[in-house]
């Protein structure tokens, strides 16, 4: 009878733990939502694309080198029009997706983890992670392909052990997935594969071709885009070429590894590189050890995942893996599974191991407790956000706006703003990616139109710099009068009347 209380005790200490993890992780995702009202430069580039296009045209390739998926585009569209434009509207399926994954990421690690100490442990993890915080609240469709691949994980184990399976309506729903997050991609394959193998018959061939044909056609759709019919790719390729962390894998091992290691940091920014490749590694070796299938499932989508960047199909660099995420998680949570509940060191393992992920910093559960933890929103973007408000509600309708190489973000504003009539021009000059001619600058605004005022805001350009010198330079010799504004050192702000 002892040991029977004893037992009813700790489930109900464990569920206690499971529940305000879960809160936690949910309130925490709730507060970035619901304080950070303004989109970011990219999230405004994906919205204009929502706003200046219909249906069908989001199937198509997007402007501002932007890619998404199109369901993920089609059901923020609808929103759109259901709601007109707003940031909530924009950033509700991040939101909506990132608070559900909280829940089945439970259920997940309970089917993937053997004891309790571990499930509370990548629950932790899971919940307090800032990056997954961060996208909650962010107009990109990382929070939902992280809650697609928990999908696709839960239905490999409830297909898997089915008695009777239904292949038409599941491969029905994989095809919509695949629509709505590229992952899947990565994911679903591998599925297909273990259940062949696991019950290989001329039968189960047969209705596994049949569950795979959606997904085949939305696979090949998408391999349209990224090899001929979508030009965005090879610009995208180039962009992440030239960024201080390149998302595909080549021959150079040295750059690979500094790849690796980026992204680990990336997603466990206090922690020690080479204790979490360890705790990975060992998680790998403790899942071959006690189930080779879910083993070969993870183990199959991190490989999918490189190929995939080698390819140049899709890169292998922080938020676009944030799906591996999970899988991470669940490999370093998998190395608790070799302790008992019933000892008391566990515990203390386990106070140490959640501790070394936050840096042993106490303060990190106050500042989670009190939504001050440090997630990396800069208050850049909402200064452009003002500055925008600003502008538009002191524009006069003869005013021209002058925009420098961010038409996306401008037009979104001034659509918000309900300028989308103003006049915007662009300078008729030639940019490289360093800068511009000065001269050729120089008879630009010596070109345009007399007696009227111009606004010029520009920020986070390699050459901002020469546009503040420039643009000084020539109102101040030719005695015109101009109005700054000090926005600190990524802006540029000119008000003046030629």
């Amino acid at each position: 009878m002892r040991i029977k209380l004893l037992e009813i005790w700790k489930n109900k200490v464990y569920l206690f733990v499971v529940f305000a993890l879960i809160a936690l992780g949910i309130i925490a995702r709730s507060y970035y939502f619901f304080s950070h009202q303004y989109l970011y430069m990219d999230d405004a580039s994906l919205a204009m694309n929502i706003i200046s296009r219909d249906f069908f045209g989001l199937f198509t390739t997007l402007d501002y080198c932007q890619k998404s998926p199109p369901l993920f585009l089609v059901s923020t569209w609808i929103i759109y029009h259901i709601f007109g434009i707003s940031e909530f509207g924009f950033r509700f399926i991040p939101f909506v997706s990132s608070v559900v994954s909280v829940f089945l990421f439970f259920k997940i690690a309970e089917k993937f983890l053997s004891n309790k100490i571990s499930v509370l442990f990548a629950l932790f993890l899971f919940a307090v992670n800032s990056k997954l915080i961060y996208y909650a609240q962010a107009f990109k469709q990382y929070s939902s392909d992280v809650l697609i691949a928990l999908l696709l994980l839960y239905f490999y184990i409830i297909f898997d052990s089915a008695e009777k399976k239904n292949y038409a309506l599941f491969g029905l729903i994989i095809g919509i997935l695949a629509l709505f997050s590229y992952p899947v991609l990565f994911v679903f394959p591998i599925i297909v594969l273990l259940l062949l193998l696991n019950n290989f018959n001329k039968k189960t061939f047969i209705n596994l071709c049949v569950l795979s044909v959606p997904f085949a056609i939305v696979s090949a759709y998408y391999l349209l885009q990224a090899h001929g019919a979508d030009s965005t790719q090879q610009d995208l390729i180039y962009l992440w070429k030239n960024i201080e962390l390149c998302g595909f894998f080549s021959k150079d091992i040295s750059s690979n590894i500094l790849t690796i290691k980026n992204n680990i940091l990336y997603f466990f920014e206090f922690c020690n590189f080479k204790l979490i490749i360890l705790m990975i590694l060992s998680g790998f070796l403790s899942f071959f050890l006690t189930n080779r299938n879910k083993f070969y499932l993870i183990s199959g989508i991190f490989v999918l995942s490189v190929i995939a960047s080698i390819l140049k199909i899709y890169p292998f660099s922080e938020r676009t893996i944030l799906f591996l995420l999970p899988l991470i998680i669940l490999l370093i949570s998998k190395n608790l599974d070799w302790f008992s509940l019933k000892k008391g060191v566990s515990y203390i393992i386990l106070l140490f191991m959640m501790t070394s992920f936050v840096n042993y910093n106490f303060h990190y559960f106050e500042k989670m407790y009190t939504m001050k933890l440090n997630i990396q929103i800069t208050s850049e973007d909402k200064h452009i956000r003002e500055i925008f408000e600003y502008v538009c509600k002191n524009m006069k309708e003869d005013d021209v706006y002058i925009d420098i190489r961010h038409n996306s973000i401008v037009n979104y504003y001034f659509k918000y703003y309900g300028k989308e009539d103003a006049e915007i021009i662009a300078p008729d000059i030639n940019f490289s990616d360093t800068g511009f001619e000065k001269e050729e600058y120089m008879n630009w605004l010596k070109s345009c139109d007399k007696n009227k005022t111009y606004w010029l805001f520009s920020f986070y350009l390699p050459y901002l710099n020469q546009i503040d010198t420039y643009t000084n330079e020539y109102l101040t010799k030719n005695n015109i009068p101009f109005e700054t504004k000090n926005l600190g050192e990524n802006y540029l702000f000119y008000k003046f009347t030629l």
